[in-house]
């Protein structure tokens, strides 16, 4: 389960390399614990796990589209990929994972898409609703946009946006995931959240919980359901939420857990000129031998 952590202000660092990079992209390796796979200097728009790598999305003054590759996250020295910059009026709110290619969604008053594929931009029709959230719902890029009083669902389907039900719901929304063959809508109110499944245009309440301090989200997990809470002193929260019965355990604060180097080169360079040495000195003695004899 992958999420974007935040690390301790106050924390006193020295060291120039990782002076200023107060974020980072972390995994849960357990129930109650976490590694750092990659710190940063700003907080990513949004993730996805994307042909078995980390893709991210970051906004200064233009997209910047980044990847972590699967076999570089399995060592200490992962370094992050910048893949494509993408110059856009809208500020990014969304990265969805499609079969070959990634989608970019810029909300404002309308949404506008630009797809990712082989290196190259494509801008997706633009539809025409405020604030929309999207998600892919069995190889279909879905959106849900702001209603009065509810959701508005929408369905990509042959290079056009199709009007689908319209969904009643508590609160305004927040996010949209999928879970199984479920669509999922995360509303939230004042200081409370609730999660509400879509079956055959049926609404069904899944869970709801008080919100956490700090940034929020909610990830498919393992587990079901994940509720991760991000408070900007470092510490992280989870609520998991079980699957399909929305049974919630109890709130969990992850430890954070260092992560080991899988290159035996990295972990022990001192040792090289000593080993280097030892192997000369073998070999010397070796021959010294052979021609005595």
């Amino acid at each position: 389960m992958w999420f974007i952590g935040d690390e301790d202000p106050t924390r006193i660092n020295f060291d120039a390399k990782t002076m200023g990079l107060e974020y980072s992209v972390c995994a849960r390796m357990s129930k109650d614990a976490y590694i750092v796979v990659q710190q940063l200097g700003h907080r990513p728009v949004d993730l996805a796990i994307h042909q078995d790598a980390i893709w991210f999305i970051d906004f200064t003054t233009s997209i910047s589209l980044y990847s972590i590759r699967q076999e570089e996250r399995e060592t200490s020295g992962t370094k992050i990929k910048l893949q494509s910059l993408l110059e856009a009026k809208s500020k990014p709110t969304d990265l969805v994972s499609m079969q070959d290619e990634l989608i970019i969604g810029c909300a404002d008053d309308a949404l506008e898409l630009f797809s990712y594929k082989e290196s190259k931009w494509n801008q997706l029709q633009t539809l025409d609703a405020s604030k929309a959230q999207l998600v892919n719902h069995g190889g279909v890029l879905k959106a849900f946009s702001q209603g009065d009083g509810g959701v508005q669902l929408w369905s990509y389907v042959d290079g056009v946006w199709n009007i689908g039900h319209y969904y009643e719901t508590k609160g305004s929304l927040f996010d949209v995931l999928t879970k199984d063959d479920w669509l999922l809508i995360v509303s939230s109110e004042v200081s409370t959240a609730s999660i509400a499944g879509i079956q055959e245009e049926s609404l069904i309440d899944i869970a709801s919980f008080t919100k956490p301090k700090g940034g929020w989200s909610v990830v498919e997990s393992p587990e079901g359901l994940t509720v991760v809470g991000v408070e900007r002193n470092g510490a992280t929260s989870i609520l998991d939420i079980g699957w399909p019965s929305g049974h919630m355990d109890s709130w969990i604060e992850l430890k954070k857990e260092q992560q080991s180097s899988g290159l035996l080169t990295e972990q022990f360079q001192f040792l090289i000129p000593a080993l280097l040495v030892l192997l000369i000195y073998v070999l010397m003695t070796r021959r010294g031998k052979r021609q005595q004899s």
